[in-house]
């Protein structure tokens, strides 16, 4: 009852007055009259005095401050401690508060010397972190007076060495600052540390190898403080889960480098020596060659050290022993430094593209070799745009563009730019645009605009271009490809045969050769419906290459094997008295240089006419003579062997190619094979000698399934066509040489 009173009464003095220190003298005078149980309260009331009387916490009641914790109560304790200060603090609040603490937890009577719990050891060492994240400098202050050459009862964290090793690395790695005054800091700490001890516990080996760390860590830090980059010491111990940082970092200490103004020299040696000693020190999961790689792409982003970077990259060695970079990396640098010269440059025009173009002429690989295409083509495509006085797309614009063949056809579009076809072939294979299809669809954008500009002759060339490009027909035995039942051939070249159709109609297209040769190519990809009108406009350019005023030379002679409806075209000659040569070239190949020739017994007579050869069918027979069904001619004669019965097969008469074009396609659509009519109609036309149309025939008679039946249509005519024309190719003939 007595020790309640005291209890009572100490409370009703606090709760009405807050005079602690007058309740705190009323149960000291019953401790000392020894009334038991008051020892608790006495233990309170001093801590209570404490906060209220030495700290700024002066209306701290005693109800409130029995609900707090230890920790909580140490906080109060030390409320605005500084470094100056906080070894006192500690001295004379917080330590004899924690042994209280403990004594009151063990049940024993609290006395000087008495060793803290771990309970207590944790509230300590929570605190002096708490306090490190916004005042380093005091906790060093506790660390230095905690070394372990301090005598046990002077030092502030006592115990094992464990206690103050936990306690300082906790404190280091809770700061946020990384400027010059925190590394000077965390030196006093690391010097204020216990040495190794080889002998000691498990617990003090793993601590100690955090040390270990610690001291890499610090050299990291002044390695980075000696290029003005401020990073904490924690930054270190996490870098290894964030590689990319790592990478950062290194590369912001070779660009403060460069901002300094260091020789090539300096460049070379120290700078490169302390990006090794940093890699060493915090970053050894990042390759070394990956550090020199990154120390160089940071030297080609700048001109004054360019050469610097284009020798280390050429020798692969990175300026110190043992420091090499592979072939494989030097070529992932040069791009990637090239790739970055030309994303952020303002314009396809400007310097950056230039110094793009300077790093990828130090190596040579496929990857850089189609690099530097893009970029030339980026600059030529800066260069339309700047003759068309139009403002050009950024190169990373033109670079994240997906479909390559609008950057052409916005190039095409432009009004003011001539239709360079050569310059425009050169931008799409630059810009990827390699494949038969993308280089046909960039043709096309090309002759349609010429088209519409009016610009036929350019339209003619781009189609010319465009057909050397076709995939080609003869043997390749496919079968017709799409309802409209034409021959095999990309669908990207659909556009062109149409257009070679325009341009043949074209009144204001004079060219009669370039019209023929689209002519012949669009009978070899058109659809079937269209084959009539075709060889229509066909049969209407050849009549009009062969309308030139020409004076006509007939002879008397019975021998001369020509037909009565052919005009022999000569040149100008002289008279001699000799066996005639009349020299005889198909209508499909009235171009070819290499001519047949039919030797026959006459004289000719000197004659102007104009710059044009003797022009016959290569499959014209001679006019029958009297008495005679059918002869031969007398190259056949000659060579012996047997000519093709047309008539027997119920095939027309031997005749040029262009009615054997007509009779072809009129038998095909009769017999349901247009395919095969197409490409005998257009074989007759088109190829340049007699041979590759005799080879292409053949092929095509070879796939017909009614090939070798007799009178089968179409595939009849192929097969005798393609006999016919063999037979006439491999005739022995004399050649001559026409003087023009």
């Amino acid at each position: 009852d007595l020790a309640a009173w005291y209890v009572r009464r100490a409370r009703q003095i606090d709760a009405s007055s807050g005079q602690v220190r007058v309740a705190l003298e009323l149960v000291e005078c019953g401790v000392a009259l020894g009334v038991s149980g008051l020892r608790e309260l006495r233990d309170t009331l001093k801590d209570l005095c404490d906060v209220v009387y030495r700290t700024p916490n002066s209306l701290l009641t005693l109800e409130c401050f029995e609900t707090l914790s230890d920790y909580d109560k140490l906080g109060l304790l030390l409320t605005g401690v500084t470094a100056d200060t906080i070894v006192d603090a500690m001295r004379s609040l917080a330590i004899p508060f924690l042994v209280r603490a403990t004594a009151r937890r063990a049940g024993v009577d609290a006395h000087v010397g008495l060793a803290l719990d771990p309970s207590a050891v944790g509230d300590l060492r929570r605190f002096l972190v708490k306090l490190a994240a916004r005042d380093f400098a005091a906790c060093v202050a506790v660390i230095s007076e905690s070394k372990t050459t301090l005598p046990e009862a002077l030092r502030i964290i006592a115990g094992p060495p464990t206690h103050l090793l936990a306690t300082a690395l906790d404190c280091v790695y809770a700061v946020t600052r990384g400027d010059a005054e925190h590394c000077s800091l965390a030196h006093q700490v690391y010097s204020s540390l216990p040495a190794d001890d080889p002998s000691a516990s498990p617990e003090f080996a793993a601590l100690q190898r955090r040390v270990d760390a610690f001291d890499c860590h610090l050299t990291a830090c002044e390695i980075t403080q000696k290029y003005n980059l401020s990073l904490p010491i924690s930054y270190f111990a996490s870098a290894e889960t964030h590689p990319s940082s790592a990478l950062d970092t290194l590369r912001a200490v070779a660009m403060a480098a460069v901002r300094s103004g260091a020789s090539a020299y300096d460049m070379r040696h120290a700078v490169m020596a302390d990006l090794c000693a940093l890699q060493r020190a915090a970053f050894s999961f990042v390759d070394l060659e990956v550090v020199c790689a990154n120390f160089c792409a940071v030297l080609l982003m700048h001109s004054e050290y360019f050469e610097l970077a284009a020798d280390l990259l050429e020798t692969h060695s990175a300026g110190g022993p043992g420091i090499t970079i592979s072939a494989a990396t030097a070529e992932r640098v040069v791009v990637e430094a090239a790739r970055e010269f030309c994303n952020s440059a303002p314009d396809p025009t400007s310097p950056d593209m230039h110094m793009a173009e300077r790093c990828l002429a130090l190596l040579d690989s496929p990857e850089i070799r189609t690099e530097r295409k893009l970029v030339a083509a980026m600059r030529a495509i800066g260069r339309c745009y700047a003759a068309a006085g139009v403002h050009a797309p950024l190169p990373l614009q033109i670079r994240l563009t997906a479909n390559k063949l609008e950057v052409v056809q916005q190039i095409v579009r432009l009004p003011t730019w001539p239709l360079d076809v050569t310059c425009m072939e050169r931008i799409a294979e630059g810009l990827g645009l390699t494949s038969l299809e993308q280089r046909a669809a960039v043709l096309q954008c090309m002759g349609a605009e010429a088209w519409t500009r009016g610009l036929h002759a350019t339209a003619a060339d781009v189609c010319r271009r465009c057909i050397a490009l076709a995939p080609p027909i003869a043997g390749d035995g496919a079968a017709a490809s799409g309802s409209g039942g034409r021959p095999s051939a990309s669908a990207v070249f659909d556009g062109l045969w149409a257009l070679c159709k325009k341009l043949a109609l074209c009144a204001e297209f004079t060219d009669t050769t370039s019209k023929l040769h689209l002519v012949r190519y669009s009978l070899l990809h058109c659809r079937d419906h269209d084959v009539p009108a075709l060889l229509e406009i066909f049969k209407r350019l050849e009549r009009c290459a062969h309308t030139a005023p020409v004076t006509a030379t007939t002879t008397t002679s019975p021998t001369n094997i020509t037909s009565p409806t052919t005009t022999t075209l000569t040149t100008t000659t002289s008279t001699t008295t000799s066996p005639t040569t009349t020299v005889r070239v198909p209508y499909a190949i009235a171009s070819s240089p290499s001519t047949t020739a039919v030797r026959t017994p006459s004289t000719t007579t000197t004659t102007a006419t104009s710059p044009t050869l003797t022009a016959t069918s290569a499959a014209v027979s001679p006019p029958r003579a009297s008495g005679s069904p059918n002869p031969k001619p007398e190259a056949e004669a000659e060579s012996g062997s047997e000519a093709v019965d047309f008539t027997r097969h119920n095939a027309p008469p031997r005749t040029s190619p262009l009615e054997m074009a007509e009779r072809s396609w009129r038998c095909g659509r009769h017999a349901r094979r247009p395919h095969d009519a197409v490409r005998t109609a257009a074989a007759l036309l088109c190829f340049p000698d007699l041979h590759s149309a005799a080879t292409f025939l053949d092929q095509c008679a070879a796939k017909c399934p009614d090939a070798r039946e007799t009178g089968s249509g179409c595939a009849a005519l192929v097969l005798l066509a393609a006999r016919e024309l063999q037979r006439v190719a491999t005739t022995p003939a004399t050649t001559t040489t026409t003087t023009t």
